[in-house]
Formats: structure tokens, C-alpha cells, sequence
């Protein structure tokens, strides 16, 4: 069983990694934390720090880089 504990992390990271691009796409920028999701890992890590990066590209590159799993998984479950 502890075998599924760093892939339950890595799922719960994701998922806190989603909720945080889906949050700053629909301007909810306030509620940008990783407050509530424990120990947070580098993925959500580095992603806050992207999306705080004074640059606008670099912010841009990161959202784009946040989204693509996200659209990838709404693609693969499209009404054919």
C-alpha cells in the first residue's frame, strides 16, 4: 500500500494544479494559495510561481502550460 502514496500525491497535486489555472483563468487570482492542499509538491509550486512572475509571457506560458492537461482530458471525453 505504500506504493500508491506517491501516486495519490502526484493525482492530488494535479487535480490542486488544475483547480489553481482554472481559478486564475476565471479571474479568481486572490484565491491563488496552496493553502487547504497540504504538502504542496514542485509542480504546484512552481506554477504559483509562474503565475506571480511579473513578466506576462512568462505568466502566459505558464497558464498555457496549466491548461493543456486540463483540455487534453475534455477532448479525450467529447460527445463524437
Amino acid at each position: 500500500m505504500s506504493s500508491l502514496r506517491p501516486l495519490r500525491q502526484r493525482s492530488r497535486e494535479r487535480r490542486a494544479c488544475a483547480y489553481l489555472a482554472m481559478s486564475y483563468v476565471l479571474d479568481r487570482r486572490s484565491t491563488l494559495s496552496v493553502k487547504g492542499y497540504g504538502d504542496s509538491g514542485p509542480a504546484l509550486q512552481s506554477l504559483l510561481a509562474g503565475l506571480a512572475h511579473s513578466d506576462r509571457q512568462q505568466r502566459a506560458r505558464t497558464l498555457a502550460g496549466a491548461l493543456e492537461p486540463i483540455v487534453k482530458a475534455l477532448d479525450r471525453r467529447r460527445l463524437a
